[in-house]
């Protein structure tokens, strides 16, 4: 009779992963040293085993643990590190074959087989007295056969659960990882959740404050509008990026005005086609505004082919005098330039100026409406009446402007002039170029 009492299987592993036992889903787990199982017939969890510790025996002088254990505290009797196992305390069925046997002890260092032979009855040691004595050895050979074979089975059962334990492992690992992998994709959706609710909420902010902003933007792209109505495209970008305002109070400065005039422009017009006309008036006044904004004028009007410049406001420069002066040499520069395209209609073009520096009030006429950023005062009367005096092809310049510019113009001096509101006669001279220095 062959018994295998102790065993060294780990049951959780053996019951949850052994091919023959895991369609009995016995869900086998050691909790706080109890070991319990799933009940294959009734489904009802059940505690069918327990850890003990081992104790030894000795046999042939040699300490062995042969099935022998003790129930107390493991804290208590271990004190000698004697080993561990787990002994069967109930009896586990399964489709007639028993599962689990009490009394059987797992998780032992080793397997221990228990081989006994039954006593021969007296009829039987009777006959084998009578057999030949070469049937012994027969007998030998068959129990020496059958342990070989215990031994080869003992083998496989080793291998199958080395096996089934690297499987159980990398399933923990995997399960393991997999928990892990879980954590962190719950982390990484709660981050990008707190990312979504913020840039939401930017968002909301954003549209909350984007009329307002809309709003802004227009006012100044109205604001631009009207500054390049007047102004160079550089006066006009420093004005809105100090946040200066030409809706102001109007005001006293001291700027320099100009007019210019096409001589006998009102004869010519006559001979001509308003097509053409046209053409000739839009290409002079085209070339007029280049030179003024390079000079960072302000040009305040176009009247037929007049034009009223001032320098000095809304953008405050000391050298106002001189730029007006200076534009006015290249403006008659430019107008030689352009009198072949006048001649082909038989028209002697020429072009006469008058400037004069002085205090002036510069601001808004009109309504919300319409509005003109304009200068005013007699001041601005004394230039036109110079620009009226001017033949083609001068630049008559008051005392006042002439005086700032005397170092570096040629002039001549003309005389003097009355002007209407002007109590004193005013002194003119006629610029004729820059000094070569």
């Amino acid at each position: 009779k062959i018994t295998q009492p102790v065993n060294a299987y780990d049951p959780v592993v053996l019951l949850n992963n052994e091919p023959e036992l895991t369609g009995f889903n016995l869900d086998a787990r050691m909790e706080q040293g109890i070991l319990w199982v799933t009940d294959p017939i009734d489904r009802v969890r059940k505690q069918v085993g327990k850890r003990v510790v081992l104790l030894p025996e000795r046999i042939n002088e040699k300490e062995v643990f042969s099935g022998r254990y003790s129930e107390l505290e493991i804290n208590r009797v271990n004190n000698n590190n004697n080993p561990s196992a787990i002994l069967i305390t109930e009896t586990v069925r399964g489709d007639d074959r028993i599962i689990l046997k009490k009394g059987e002890i797992f998780g032992s260092p080793y397997f221990v087989l228990d081989i006994t032979y039954d006593r021969f009855s007296w009829l039987r040691r009777t006959t084998q007295m009578f057999r030949k004595e070469r049937n012994k050895p027969d007998s030998e050979t068959h129990l020496v056969d059958t342990i070989n074979n215990l031994r080869l089975n003992i083998k496989a059962r080793n291998r199958a659960y080395e096996k089934l334990k690297a499987v159980n492992e990398e399933l923990e690992d995997a399960k393991a990882r997999l928990e892990e992998y879980s954590i962190t994709l719950e982390q990484r959706v709660d981050e990008r959740t707190h990312e979504l609710e913020k840039a939401k909420k930017d968002l909301l902010a954003l549209n909350e404050g984007l009329e307002e902003k809309v709003k802004r933007q227009i006012d100044e792209l109205n604001k631009y509008n009207n500054l390049r109505r007047y102004l160079s495209p550089n006066v006009a970008e420093k004005i809105l990026s100090t946040s200066d305002s030409l809706w102001g109070v109007p005001k006293r400065r001291m700027v320099t005005v100009m007019f210019t005039d096409i001589k006998n422009f009102f004869t010519f017009t006559y001979n001509l086609e308003p097509e053409e006309l046209f053409s000739l008036l839009h290409n002079y006044i085209s070339e007029m505004t280049k030179i003024v904004y390079r000079y960072d004028g302000t040009l305040n009007k176009i009247i037929g082919d007049g034009m009223l410049i001032f320098l000095g406001d809304p953008v405050p420069m000391p050298d106002h005098a001189q730029r007006a002066v200076m534009m006015g040499i290249e403006m008659q520069k430019k107008t030689e330039e352009l009198k072949k395209d006048w001649r082909c209609f038989g028209y002697e073009f020429g072009m006469g100026i008058g400037i004069n520096t002085g205090y002036m009030t510069v601001g808004n006429i009109g309504s919300e409406m319409q509005l003109d950023y304009t200068v005013i005062g007699n001041q601005v009367n004394v230039a036109s009446r110079l620009e009226s005096n001017a033949k083609a092809g001068q630049i008559l310049v008051s005392q006042r402007t002439y005086s700032s510019v005397e170092d570096i113009v040629e002039a001549d001096k003309i005389g003097e002039i009355l002007v209407k509101g002007i109590h004193n006669p005013i002194l003119t001279y006629n610029v004729k170029s820059l000094k070569a220095f």
